[in-house]
C-alpha cells in the first residue's frame, strides 16, 4: 500500500490524489492512478527487489540492508537506522554516516509535489468517555515536553511535539524532521484513509504488480471495485 501511495502522490499531485480518496471522478481508474500502478510494475520488472520479496518480512529486509546486501531499502524514517542495525547479522549493521536518504521524484509536469512533502503514519492516543484520572494523567505525563524530548533524543520517533524537535540527535532523523517542518503536504498512509477492505486489496495488488502477475489496469480496477462498496 505504501508504494501505491508514494507513486500516486507523484503521478497525481495533491488535488487529484485527494479527489481519488474522496471517490470523485473515476476514482482509482483515473489516469494518474494508472500511472502510479505502471511505476510499481516497472520497478518490479527492473529487478529492484530481492528474491522472495513477496513473502519477506520487514525484519528480514532490514537485516539484508544492514548486512550490506541491498543498495537501498524502503525507509520508515526514524526506524530505518535502528532497525537495520538490530536485524543485521552482527547486530551492528551499517554506520549511520554511510547511510543517506533519497526522495522519490515527481513525474514530469506534476508541480503540486515538493521534495519535502511526505507520506507516512502518525501516532496518537485515545481514551474512552469516563476514562480514569490515572489514564488521563499518564497521557499527560507521556506527552509533556520533558518526556517528548527524551524520546526524541533516543531516536525512537519523529516528534510531533515542537518543543522536542531540537532534541533529535540522529542526522538521518534530523533530515526528516527538517523536511516535515518545510512540508505543505504530509499525507497519511493511503490504505489508512480508506476502509480496511480497500487497504487489504491494495496491498495484495501491489505485490502482484511488483511480481508481474497483474496489469496496472486490472490492479486499479480491483481496488476501485472494493472502494465503491
Amino acid at each position: 500500500g505504501t508504494y501505491c501511495g508514494l507513486f500516486a502522490m507523484r503521478t497525481c499531485g495533491r488535488a487529484r490524489f485527494e479527489a481519488v480518496l474522496a471517490g470523485r471522478g473515476k476514482g482509482y481508474l483515473e489516469h494518474c492512478m494508472l500511472g502510479a500502478a505502471r511505476r510499481i510494475s516497472e520497478l518490479g520488472a527492473a529487478g529492484a527487489f530481492q528474491p522472495g520479496f513477496a513473502v519477506a518480512k520487514y525484519p528480514e529486509a532490514m537485516g539484508m540492508f544492514g548486512d550490506g546486501k541491498a543498495a537501498m531499502v524502503h525507509s520508515y524514517s526514524a526506524a530505518a537506522y535502528n532497525d537495520q542495525a538490530r536485524n543485521a547479522a552482527d547486530e551492528m549493521g551499517l554506520d549511520e554516516a554511510d547511510i543517506g536518504l533519497l526522495t522519490l521524484p515527481g513525474d514530469a509536469g506534476i508541480t503540486a509535489i515538493a521534495p519535502e512533502d511526505g507520506f507516512g503514519g502518525v501516532g496518537g492516543w485515545a481514551v474512552m468517555a469516563g476514562a480514569s484520572d490515572e489514564a488521563i494523567g499518564f497521557l499527560r505525563f507521556l506527552t509533556n515536553d520533558t518526556n517528548q524530548r527524551k524520546l526524541a533524543a533516543l531516536n525512537l520517533n519523529i516528534p510531533a511535539n515542537a518543543a522536542a524537535q531540537g532534541s533529535v540527535r540522529s542526522p538521518l532523523t534530523r533530515e526528516v524532521v527538517d523536511a516535515i517542518a518545510k512540508s505543505d503536504w504530509l499525507q497519511i498512509y493511503i490504505e489508512n484513509m480508506q476502509n480496511p477492505a480497500v487497504g487489504q486489496v491494495m496491498q495484495n495488488v501491489v505485490v502482484d504488480l511488483m511480481s508481474g502477475a497483474i496489469t496496472p489496469e486490472a490492479a486499479m480496477a480491483k481496488i476501485q471495485t472494493v472502494a465503491q462498496i
